[in-house]
């Protein structure tokens, strides 16, 4: 009872990608994302439709669509990143280069076509062992060769992904709703679909090599996609332009992030400067990104952000780089005092950490540095 139940969620879900991949192409506020996402939905439900076709066993009848979903597969990849990259890039637009994300599937399609002139029954036998590597049956092995290389990219597609968009799982914006749950829910579960057939097939070939364990795993997937897809049409119902106020959304989160824009960061940095060398705020060994981000009077993400771009430094490089400075002095000029001393004199709260800092940015260690300078001014 329950497999033709999935059957009809696995059909109805690709059906209703199409549906509104067709939605999109309507609407007459075309953009980039309008297009990617329309893209997207067409292959993911076209995945679907192949899904449902391979557990409804009527692959089997109508061999002549063997293979044919691999393409699509690997389009969910850059179609998918093109989305975001079109909600988070103001004035996105396609470019020449973009294209060359294509350049696999050109390479898939021709891999394939020794498959797809196979006469039927050949098919079937492949398709009784899909994705298998097995040394007797090299069309197999390579077929599945092919499948896991599609997987591979897609799942580097979804790092990019989930590197770029980690600042919009900042609670803060979930709690004040600037990013819809829906939106988080559409997003946790793509990274699920994904994340799971990919380990599925690594089970598959390694330890449950049954073909009834792919097909568990094709259910489970197809399963996960229909809620994806029936969350995206649920989202677009609820506001037709959903993805364009998400677009709207994002950039703002990006603009709020980027307020150091509203900084004089010449008087920031100049006024740090001073901090730094006048009144040698480093020998603070309790000093931190808070605390100095308050003598500033700006934010900790400002300073933050002003570290990272514009001196290429996190905090605790630019300190230090303070601290060992004055270190080299006191080695130099109080040969007597010993090396612990120095190190809780310019600010470092522990000795292990002082050495570790001071090899980092002179390749010597305090003692080594102490005799080979103190041996040239004695010469």
């Amino acid at each position: 009872m329950i497999d033709p139940i999935v059957v009809f969620l696995i059909f109805f879900g690709g059906a209703m990608s199409w549906t509104m991949a067709l939605g999109q192409l309507m609407d007459r506020q075309k953009s980039t994302l309008t297009y990617m996402l329309a893209a997207f939905l067409v292959s993911a439900g076209y995945c679907m439709m192949y899904n449902g076709l391979r557990v409804s066993g009527l692959i089997y009848t109508y061999p002549h669509f063997a293979f044919t979903y691999i393409p699509f597969l690997y389009c969910t990849g850059p179609t998918f990143f093109f989305c975001f990259k079109s909600l988070t890039v103001e004035h996105n637009q396609l470019q020449w280069k973009d294209t060359l994300h294509m350049v696999p599937l050109l390479i898939i399609m021709i891999a394939l076509i020794p498959y797809y002139a196979l006469d039927p029954q050949a098919k079937r036998e492949i398709l009784m062992t899909p994705a298998r590597f097995m040394k007797s049956n090299l069309m197999q092995s390579v077929y599945a060769a092919i499948v896991f290389a599609v997987v591979a990219a897609n799942l580097s597609y979804l790092a990019v992904f989930i590197r770029n968009s980690s600042f919009l799982w900042n609670i803060k914006y979930l709690r004040i709703k600037k990013i819809s749950s829906l939106y988080v829910v559409i997003m946790s579960l793509s990274y699920l679909v994904a994340l799971f057939f990919s380990i599925g097939l690594v089970v598959y070939n390694l330890w449950l090599t049954d073909h009834w364990f792919y097909l568990l795993i094709t259910k489970a997937m197809s399963v996960m996609s229909f809620i994806v897809i029936l969350l995206i049409y649920l989202a677009s119902k609820r506001d037709p332009h959903f993805f364009q106020f998400m677009q709207q959304q994002v950039k703002k989160i990006r603009y709020e992030r980027s307020k150091i824009n509203k900084l004089n960061l010449e008087e920031v940095l100049a006024r740090m400067n001073r901090l730094m060398k006048e009144e040698r705020l480093f020998f603070d060994e309790d000093l931190n990104l808070n605390k100095l981000a308050g003598e500033l009077s700006i934010e900790p993400y400002q300073l933050s952000q002003i570290l990272n771009e514009k001196l290429n430094k996190n905090f605790n490089m630019y300190i230090n780089e303070f601290r060992i400075e004055e270190a080299k002095k006191l080695l130099l000029e109080e040969p007597d005092r010993s090396i612990i001393s120095v190190s809780y004199a310019v600010g470092f709260n522990s000795p292990t950490s002082f050495y570790d800092w001071f090899f980092k940015m002179t390749g010597l260690s305090p003692s080594k540095f102490r005799k080979k300078h103190n041996g040239k001014t004695s010469g």
